[in-house]
């Protein structure tokens, strides 16, 4: 097939044609016009053919295509020719609004008004998931173990790891709990002993760590009224250790006569054998046991008072004792009858075979006097230059007190009143030393709350001697708030118990200056634990 070069008659573009073909430039999209081929000069003999050129009419004024001339009507589209410029192809753009300012004002107006809404909708979203699920005090309060693990109970740090010798009351039972970490998120308890009696008490139950890194608990077992002591052979306890029988000794005369171990307290001496202070209740003496071993396989047993002449078995002579290692030797607070005041005794010896006895606080019998019952649940520290600071509750007003020796042979104290600023029962003091100074836990029952609600609460003192102390701390047993009376309600959560909490507390510091506070819970008879954050 012959096919012709025709030139675009609108841009100039060069194509190939076909007869009786009209196509349209690929350029500006102009009709094209084939033109016959013409020849061309012959190179080397051979003809080479060429196309000749054409002669065109007018252009159409509708579709631009160029007609032979001599034609009245377009080849292409049918129109009629007339002479006129040739049509342009044009492009559609699409027109420029002109910007309203009003409009655009309002329209960011509105945008700025979207966007705050949407922040102020998520910043309740986060308050409120905050509010209602993470929010958290100062404290981190947990449950360790439910029963009836309420009483007695004695906690010690072990690499700032708490571990907290208590009883099951329900199972009477002593027990031993050890934490894997200071806020105990794991835990293992283990029973020790079950000799505990009727009572289901161990009168006084207490845990020291021996050099070896292990727990050595003692308590009064109420199956042999004896002082008895567990040596922990790994740091659970849960190998079940044989208790073994102090005071009378397993076997000894004359024990009917006896009622030893009420009130222990256990300390690990500068020779580095466990010394346990306690009371006997029916001899009515202050005595000391100064283990033979690390394990307390046995003891050397001294007396340290004198029995009275009291028949009153309920007026204890050496009860509530809390023994510290002192500047030189062991010092125990007690509290002594005949009058009811609060004594120190400072240990001749590491043994404590012997010691000297002053007396902290003396009984005032005067009706303005808040002296009356001094030296109930005494508890124990040493302030920085190696003094006894003694923290007890005071029968007679209900109060706290906080003593402190201003040398080694107590001598001379200071005695402070801790100022709670309510209207409370308060009892049970816990004291530890933190960053110099003291701070105590206790247990408060609010006067006139009919639900019988307990709380556990900590002041911390702003000097050495507890002159000044902070506002309360409610550690455990706020009732909840409007806030968290409404999410449960709303929530369907069961309605909160009334919390009577704080019982038997038991306080110690870390070595990062975090408070730890193992306690009883009688809401649920439970075993718990608060870690300042």
């Amino acid at each position: 097939m012959i096919t012709g070069i025709v030139e675009c008659p609108q841009c100039g573009r060069i194509a190939e044609l076909e007869p009786d073909v009209q196509p349209f430039c690929r350029r500006c999209d102009a009709p094209l016009v084939w033109q016959p081929p013409r020849a061309a000069p012959v190179d080397g003999g051979i003809a080479a053919l060429a196309p000749a050129p054409v002669a065109l009419g007018v252009a159409c004024a509708q579709c631009g295509h160029r007609s032979l001339p001599g034609r009245a009507f377009c080849e292409a589209c049918g129109s009629e020719l007339r002479p006129g410029p040739v049509r342009q192809r044009r492009y559609w753009v699409a027109p420029v609004a002109e910007e309203d300012h009003a409009a655009r004002t309002r329209r960011i107006a509105v945008q700025v008004a979207v966007i705050a809404i949407a922040v102020l909708l998520v910043a309740a979203m986060v308050f409120s998931i905050w509010f209602f699920f993470l929010r958290s005090s100062a404290w981190q309060t947990s449950t360790l173990d439910i029963g009836n693990a309420s009483w007695d109970i004695s906690l010690t740090l072990l690499d700032d790891r708490p571990l907290i010798a208590y009883v099951d009351s329900g199972k009477q039972a002593v027990r031993m709990l050890a934490c894997a970490s200071t806020t105990c998120a794991t835990w293992q308890s283990s029973e020790i002993a079950t000799t505990l009696g009727g009572s289901g008490q161990g009168h006084g139950t207490a845990i020291a760590v021996t050099e070896a890194g292990l727990p050595l608990i003692s308590f009064r077992s109420g199956e042999t009224l004896a002082l008895t002591v567990v040596a922990c052979t790994d740091v659970a306890c849960d190998d079940e250790p044989e208790p073994v029988q102090l005071d009378p000794a397993a076997g000894g005369d004359g024990d009917e006569l006896r009622d030893a171990g009420y009130d222990s307290s256990i300390l690990i001496g500068a020779d580095g054998l466990p010394l346990i202070a306690y009371w006997d209740r029916r001899t009515r003496q202050l005595r000391a046991a100064h283990c033979v071993d690390v394990a307390c396989t046995a003891a050397t047993v001294s007396v340290l008072t004198a029995a009275t002449e009291a028949t009153d078995d309920h007026m204890p002579v050496g009860g509530d004792t809390a023994i510290a290692q002192g500047v030189s030797a062991p010092v125990i607070a007690l509290r002594n009858e005949h009058p009811t005041r609060l004594d120190l005794l400072s240990c001749a010896d590491t043994a404590c075979t012997s010691g000297k006895l002053v007396t902290l606080v003396p009984r005032v019998d005067m009706s303005d006097s808040t002296n009356l019952l001094p030296g109930y649940e005494n508890a124990i520290a040493i302030d920085p230059q190696g003094f006894p600071i003694v923290a007890y509750h005071d029968r007679s007003d209900d109060g706290i007190y906080v003593i402190r020796c201003l040398d080694e042979d107590c001598t001379a104290v200071e005695r402070h009143a801790i100022d709670t600023g309510d209207d409370a029962f308060h009892s049970e003091p816990s004291i530890a030393m933190l960053n110099g100074n003291p701070v105590v836990a206790y247990r408060a029952t609010p006067r006139g709350d009919e639900s019988g609600r307990r709380l556990l609460q900590l002041v911390r003192c702003g000097d050495v001697s507890c002159s000044r102390v902070s506002e309360p701390e409610t550690v455990d047993g706020s009732p909840p708030g409007p806030h968290e009376r409404a999410w449960m309600i709303l929530s369907r959560r069961p309605a909160q118990l009334v919390g009577r909490v704080g019982y038997s507390p038991s306080i110690a510091v870390t070595a990062g200056g975090r408070i730890v506070i193992a306690y009883g819970d009688a809401t649920t008879g439970s075993l718990k634990l608060a870690v300042s954050r």
